[in-house]
């Protein structure tokens, strides 16, 4: 990926996350008090269900991009793509897991 695509995805995945954080740091603040029930019900709504698989994926793209232009500034060359990988892997790891777990939740048991 050429640094100019880079950047610009980068700048295109914090612009999808706003309105995505936002409509989430609203939902938790509306759930502040609910209890485990009524968040999986929320969880499992159809909408819900799709803007956090959405917000997982996007957020999960955006860091890995960000962390890699660190690591790429800060690691010095026999070990940077390794390092680039690891990250790659454990970022897909959470997004898969954290899927995995709104999956569980919305069909009621895996």
């Amino acid at each position: 990926m050429s640094a100019v695509h880079h950047w610009k995805t980068q700048r295109r995945t914090a612009v999808l996350l706003i309105p995505l954080t936002l409509w989430l740091l609203f939902s938790v603040a509306t759930l502040s008090s609910a209890g485990y029930l009524e968040v999986s019900a929320w969880i499992s709504q159809p909408l819900t269900t799709l803007l956090l698989g959405l917000f997982i994926l996007i957020a999960g793209h955006h860091a890995y991009l960000g962390i890699q232009v660190v690591l790429e500034d800060y690691v010095h060359e026999p070990l940077r793509n390794r390092v680039i990988l690891l990250s790659r892997m454990v970022l897909g790891a959470a997004a898969l897991l954290s899927l995995f777990a709104i999956y569980t939740i919305t069909t009621g048991g895996a």
